[in-house]
């Protein structure tokens, strides 16, 4: 079974995706020449023009022209142009995402998140010395306490889980066992 083809630009997709949406004008009729274009313009640039149906036009990104798409959130533009009018029929946003298939290894983390590993690989090398300042031919080291670092690492779980719930603080419940002589008894 074929995928279904939405009527209108898509919200969002992967680099390395095909992309394909149809769309129709009423005031620009294929029948009568007019000719589509969609344009995306974020952290690069990049325009198709559509191919034209009976009715409609079908705009259609290759696996390869979306893969040349740096991730991030674009401008879009329809614009319909015939015999060297041009017309704006839709903008709007899409969000291109990262291609994971492509993607090496750890190149999506966040910075929080590689911070993160290294401190939970510190906080282990440690657990087996207590040393947290020394001093050698007058050249003296110091370095953060463990308690210090569990602090940090606390710190970047907070932010990568507050990042993960799309900047919303987290919710708290908390449930009170009835008080003796509260509430009729």
């Amino acid at each position: 079974m074929a995928p279904t083809t939405p009527n209108q630009p898509v919200a969002s997709f992967r680099a390395g995706d095909t992309v394909r949406f149809t769309y129709a004008h009423p005031e620009y009729p294929v029948a009568e020449g007019w000719t589509l274009q969609y344009t995306l313009q974020g952290p690069s640039k990049l325009t198709v023009t559509a191919s034209a149906g009976t009715s409609d036009w079908t705009v259609a990104l290759t696996p390869t022209q979306s893969q040349a798409l740096v991730p991030g959130t674009y401008q879009y533009q329809l614009t319909a142009t015939l015999s060297g009018a041009r017309y704006t029929l839709a903008v709007g946003t899409v969000s291109v995402l990262s291609d994971l298939v492509a993607a090496a290894a750890g190149s999506l983390q966040s910075q929080d998140e590689r911070e993160l590993a290294m401190l939970n690989a510190e906080i282990l090398a440690r657990a087996t010395s207590d040393h947290t300042e020394y001093s050698i031919d007058g050249r003296a080291l110091k370095r953060e306490s463990l308690v210090e670092l569990r602090e940090w690492r606390d710190r970047l779980r907070a932010r990568i889980a507050r990042r993960r719930r799309g900047g919303a603080l987290a919710t708290v419940s908390a449930h009170f066992p009835p008080r003796a002589g509260v509430g009729g008894e």
